[in-house]
């Protein structure tokens, strides 16, 4: 298991999570500004995939920030940035075991929900374009 209290690994999911964020941000915008030059043909904006991203991403979070509160902020904790700002938040909150294994269980069902969509969504593409890759190479080399 990937150790969540080591620093590298600690900044990178949490730069990470701001810049998935953030892409969902800017998909919103795009979508709202392009709203009224609809392409025929192609499916409308899938803000049902962008929510589902933004959750995952704020709740897990909030579940970092609960988890270096309970473990009383562990020495790389402040390189979570974000965890580490939202963890202040809980440091004299009684009750963060259960309110943990709650806010853990809204995270995983998000996103075992959003895999699940993933097949519908707009955003097959992020599966489906590496795969045309692969096949398109195998059959060009079995070609040539």
């Amino acid at each position: 298991m990937i150790h969540k209290n080591h620093a590298g690994t600690a900044f990178l999911f949490d730069v990470t999570g701001i810049m998935v964020l953030f892409g969902v941000s800017l998909a919103v915008i795009r979508g709202q500004i392009k709203r009224s030059e609809h392409v025929p043909g192609l499916p409308k904006q899938d803000y049902l995939a962008l929510g589902f991203l933004a959750g995952i991403v704020v709740i897990g979070y909030v579940v970092e920030g609960v988890r270096i509160a309970m473990t009383g902020a562990p020495g790389d904790a402040p390189w979570a940035f974000v965890g580490y700002g939202l963890s202040l938040l809980f440091l004299d909150t009684s009750g963060l075991t259960e309110f943990y294994g709650y806010i853990w269980y809204v995270h995983a069902i998000l996103t075992g929900a959003f895999v699940a969509y993933l097949p519908f969504s707009r955003l097959f593409h992020i599966i489906m374009a590496p795969v045309v890759l692969v096949m398109n190479a195998v059959s060009e080399r079995g070609h040539g």
